[in-house]
């Protein structure tokens, strides 16, 4: 008798140890960086809350707030001032990671839902552009009005020069997919169900449409830090690169360069800010590291259950963090190859 009381009241004091500890399977979704000094990461765990976190320790600093319902995408601004999330409810949420007691701001995404809706920090560091169906708006970060859509007939004069019944055309019932602001320009490069363009969003001006087969699909576009190249992926997984809006290179999935095996349906992706390599997390959740000069993959790997949503690459870029599903930890570290962290020797 006295064994069983024992007994019991062992199992009673470890369930009320266990109660008050986080639960073992830690599950995070996405994964950014926040630049600053220190610098953090940014995740969604399962309860849609938005944490900043330590990336040494991986504790909670901050939990910037919640989500209604799952979180479809998450983008920082370049400064690191804000975090935006949008949500498969189709609203967006802009977090200010400086201060606590900040409500977000919050904006409807037109057409936003569980299948489409992106958002993009523009390069003046005063704006944000969210896109759902047939439209993209343009929005204030200081009050969240909204500054321009495009397309507005309503705005005639924006289009002095340009043809508005070929922009409308080309984004009606479009369902906006990725979205991503040029660096130093003026430019947003659109994702679609219906192929990638680039819009000059201050004169509501096509600059560039994908002509290489119709009804195309962008999944994911991305702009290189010099802001000269992009890369557009399309549904079938094959990776293209741009550079003055012509066709530099195209991996397909299971190609590449000697020695690669090649990138498999790009979810998330990273460049350095030399923009010499791609840091990559594929539908088929591996990781892989693409060298941009001879599109070879250096580095291809499956730690275990890796979040496919979003991945953080460290100022260094001797590591990148992604987030994990089912682990222990929040996210899992990966160590990069040592040629992108080893200085290139130049010789005078």
């Amino acid at each position: 008798m006295g064994k069983r009381i024992i007994a019991s009241l062992a199992i009673v004091l470890t369930g009320a140890l266990l109660g008050c500890q986080e639960p073992h399977n830690i599950r995070m979704r996405f994964a950014a960086m926040v630049p600053g000094s220190p610098e953090q990461l940014v995740g969604v765990d399962a309860n849609h809350r938005i944490l900043l976190c330590d990336p040494e320790t991986q504790d909670v600093i901050r939990v910037l707030g919640s989500h209604r319902g799952p979180v479809r995408e998450l983008r920082v601004s370049p400064e690191g001032d804000y975090v935006a999330t949008v949500g498969t409810a189709g609203d967006c949420r802009v977090w200010n990671t400086a201060s606590a007691a900040a409500a977000p701001l919050v904006a409807s995404v037109p057409g936003g839902g569980d299948d489409r809706g992106a958002v993009a920090f523009l390069d003046d560091g005063a704006h944000i552009a969210c896109g759902g169906t047939g439209v993209v708006d343009v929005i204030s970060l200081r009050d969240g009005t909204l500054v321009r859509r495009i397309p507005d007939r309503r705005q005639d004069i924006l289009y002095e020069g340009s043809d508005f019944q070929a922009l409308a055309k080309t984004l009606k019932e479009a369902r906006v997919l990725s979205l991503d602001a040029r660096p130093g320009g003026r430019h947003l490069l659109v994702g679609t169900d219906c192929g990638a363009m680039e819009i000059d969003y201050l004169r509501c001006r096509i600059m560039w449409r994908q002509k290489e087969r119709v009804g195309q699909v962008a999944t994911l576009v991305r702009y290189l830090p010099d802001g000269e190249q992009f890369v557009v992926q399309d549904d079938s997984g094959r990776l293209t690169l741009y550079a003055g809006h012509k066709s530099v290179w195209s991996t397909r999935p299971g190609e590449s360069g000697p020695g690669g095996r090649g990138l498999v349906g790009v979810t998330a992706a990273e460049f350095t800010n030399d923009s010499a390599y791609l840091a990559a997390l594929g539908s088929d959740g591996r990781f892989r590291v693409l060298r941009l000069s001879d599109q070879k993959v250096v580095q291809e790997l499956a730690p275990g259950k890796l979040d496919t949503a979003g991945l953080a690459l460290s100022p260094g870029r001797a590591s990148v963090w992604v987030g994990s599903q089912g682990n222990v930890e929040r996210f899992t570290r990966i160590a990069l190859p040592q040629e992108m962290t080893t200085p290139k020797l130049t010789i005078e």
